[in-house]
């Protein structure tokens, strides 16, 4: 038996600084990919901020339910009231597919005066950087305590003045519009609109129905 044997010529050796140039692409390309991937998956991100004022000073008061109780026109012969409101609820962006994005993981409790001359910054989250289409507001709690300057039908009314929520909760859905590019902050503002809906209250009872309430609701987009 005869053995062939061929031999071949072994490539020159890389310089170094051409070995070290291969060894550095690697990862270049795996980070490359990795970020076209988190593109691709939908892992673009927003933030979204949302403050709460009493009454937002200069905007026009949206018109109350038709109904039994005080009316605007007579409200509006007096000051408005003076003291704080505080409400508990959670907040959900709806998106355009129908899906709800949850702004806290707990119940947001705040409390704000009732002329709106300081708001309260109650979120600062990330969100998916999509299309939404309203913001879901759940109510568990909503009370003012009144100092001065509500005045219904001649009597004054001032202590504890609390909305009643008929099924524990009270959901109040804003329409919005809203556009979230990656990496854009945007910031809401929701007027609980107080000097409205107390106009409603049944000095009385110290009571306001909760349609007056969500219908003072008011939602800004900065």
């Amino acid at each position: 038996m005869v053995k062939i044997m061929f031999k071949f010529p072994l490539p020159p050796a890389l310089p170094r600084f051409q070995r070290a140039s291969g060894l550095l692409f690697i990862p270049v390309v795996t980070a490359f990919l990795t970020g076209c991937g988190n593109l691709t998956a939908g892992g673009l991100n927003g933030v979204a901020e949302v403050a709460v004022s009493g009454d937002v000073p200069g905007t026009l008061s949206p018109a109350l339910p038709v109904g039994t109780g005080p009316t605007l026109a007579a409200a509006n012969d007096h000051d408005s009231p003076e003291g704080e409101v505080e409400v508990e609820f959670q907040l959900f962006l709806e998106r355009a597919n129908g899906k709800s994005v949850p702004l806290s993981d707990d119940d947001i409790r705040v409390r704000v005066d009732l002329r709106g001359r300081q708001e309260a910054d109650v979120v600062n989250r990330a969100v998916p950087a999509v299309r939404y289409t309203g913001l879901r507001i759940v109510f568990t709690e909503i009370e003012a305590e009144v100092d001065s300057g509500l005045v219904i039908d001649g009597q004054v009314v001032s202590g504890a003045v609390r909305v009643e929520l008929e099924d524990a909760t009270l959901t109040v859905v804003k329409p919005l519009a809203l556009e979230i590019e990656d990496g854009e902050r945007v910031q809401l503002l929701i007027d609980l609109n107080a000097s409205i809906w107390l106009q409603a209250v049944d000095p009385d009872l110290k009571r306001v129905a909760e349609d007056f309430f969500a219908n003072a609701l008011d939602l800004v987009v900065r």
